[in-house]
Formats: structure tokens, sequence, C-alpha cells
């Protein structure tokens, strides 16, 4: 009972976090006009202040991250990164879509700005990684107990959790080829959470590591490489037109909802393979 009752605890205050995060997120985007609604661009190195664009951002997700990790990061490490993705959705959904985008850039080049405004992005999500695990009080994964299996432990080695990264990339490059074929906004970021979220939960059936952290970096590598399609293949871009099913999504989408949809399907996994091993 008592179990029972301190996971009811945990799972209401990541959802009261995760709400005063996207109030938090909404207010800030709000104040400083981040994204600006005028041009319904939600490419952040694409506002007429890129780097007021990213110093907002960096300030809200790396300061919502902490705070929430100060607050749970002890009984949930990955706390802080999945309430802090979330708030950041909002960024992306007072933006616009690719469609937007294309339409206002001037060529080919607008996906390498793309590439470049992801990869700043997970700069900002290490920072939040490295703080969550310095206030969760594990930088690490956790020791192993003394009844543990050595098999499961010995899983949990560098190899295995960049193992399970590949798979992760390789599902949700997958799944979002399937679900990333339109231009909507709406359409875009569920297809990169629940693509995020299938490969998780397959990701960490294959190879059951610890922290979630880990496929939260699979985003980064699919957005990349559907950025990198998308210009070698550029798209009707007049139009605002794409193509490439991966490349469908802004980079706020994969870093809110794809990492968001990462963490959640790893503590799904997580769950549901403890509760198999009670059983037996």
């Amino acid at each position: 009972m008592d179990k029972l009752l301190h996971t009811i605890r945990m799972r209401l205050a990541v959802a009261v976090a995760m709400v005063l995060c996207m109030v938090a997120c909404l207010t800030v985007s709000r104040a400083t006009a981040v994204p600006l609604p005028a041009i319904f661009d939600a490419s952040l190195l694409r506002q007429p202040s890129p780097v007021m664009a990213m110093v907002v951002v960096a300030i809200s997700f790396v300061g919502c991250a902490t705070l929430v990790s100060l607050a749970l990061g002890r009984w949930r490490p990955e706390a802080g990164l999945f309430t802090a993705s979330v708030g950041l959705a909002v960024y992306a959904i007072r933006g616009g879509s690719m469609t937007q985008t294309l339409q206002y850039a001037s060529g080919r080049s607008v996906f390498l700005q793309l590439m470049v405004e992801l990869v700043l992005l997970y700069v900002l999500v290490a920072i939040a990684v490295a703080i969550g695990c310095k206030l969760s009080g594990n930088a690490g994964s956790p020791p192993a107990e003394a009844d543990e299996d050595p098999e499961l432990t010995e899983r949990n080695a560098l190899n295995q959790k960049l193992l399970a990264v590949a798979v992760q990339v390789v599902v949700m490059g997958v799944v979002l080829m399937l679900l990333g074929q339109g231009e909507s906004k709406k359409q875009a970021m569920w297809a990169v959470g629940l693509a995020a979220y299938v490969g998780a939960v397959g990701a960490h059936w294959a190879f059951p590591i610890r922290r979630g952290e880990w496929l939260a970096a699979a985003p980064l590598f699919v957005g990349v490489f559907g950025y990198a399609m998308a210009f070698v293949r550029p798209p009707q871009i007049a139009i605002g037109i794409v193509q490439q099913p991966l490349a469908t999504a802004l980079p706020l989408h994969y870093v809110s909802m794809g990492i968001a949809g990462a963490v959640l399907g790893h503590w799904m996994s997580r769950k549901w393979q403890e509760e198999a091993l009670a059983k037996e």
C-alpha cells in the first residue's frame, strides 16, 4: 500500500510540475514574443533576434529542468528533463509549422540552419541532463543491488546504452516515416512524440537500461538525418511542401515532443518489466 501511495504521489507531482513548466514557458513566450506570432515561424534561428530567442528558450528550458530536478530528481531522475520538454512544447505550439518556415526561406540552406538549431537545442538538453544527474545524487547508473541479476547489471554498460539509442533511432525513424506524411503542425508534433515513445519502448525492451536520458538522444539523430536528406533532395520550398517525412517537424518539435515521448516510453517500459518480474 505504501508503495502504491508513493507512486500516486510521484505521478501527481510530475503532472503538477509539467503544468507549471507549461505555464512558465507560456508566460515567458508571451512576454518576449518568442516566437514572434506575426511571422508564424517557430524556427528560433529565423526569429528577428536569433540570439535573444535562443537565450529565452535556454533560460526557460534549463530553469524548469533545474527546479523540477531539485524537487523531484531524488525519486525521478528524468522528471526535470521530461517536464521541461513538455513546457518547451508551448513555444512550438505558438509558432507555425514547417510550411511557414519554408515559405519564408530563400532556399534549401534553410535545412542546414535547422540542423544547427537542433544541435544547439541539444546543448541545452545536455546541460539539463547534467544538472538533473547532479541534483538526483546519481550521475551514472544506480548501483546494482545485492540480489540483482548480474546479466541485467552488465546490460547497463556503455555499449548497451549505445545499442539502445541505436534501436531507438531506427524504430523512431521508421514510425515517423509512416506518420509524418503531412505538413500540419499538430500532426508533426504528435507524430514525433508517438514515434519517440514507440522507439523508446522497443529500445528498452531490447536493452533495459536504467536511465531514460540516453533514449532522449534519438530525436537529435533522426532530426539531423531528416534535414540532411531534405537538403540533398529539397522539396517544393516556395509552397512549403515537405516530401521528406523526417523533415516535417521543426527542431522545437523534436526537442519537446520527441524527448517527452522518449522519456515517457522508458518509464512505461520499466513499469511493465517490473510488473512482469513481480509476477514470476
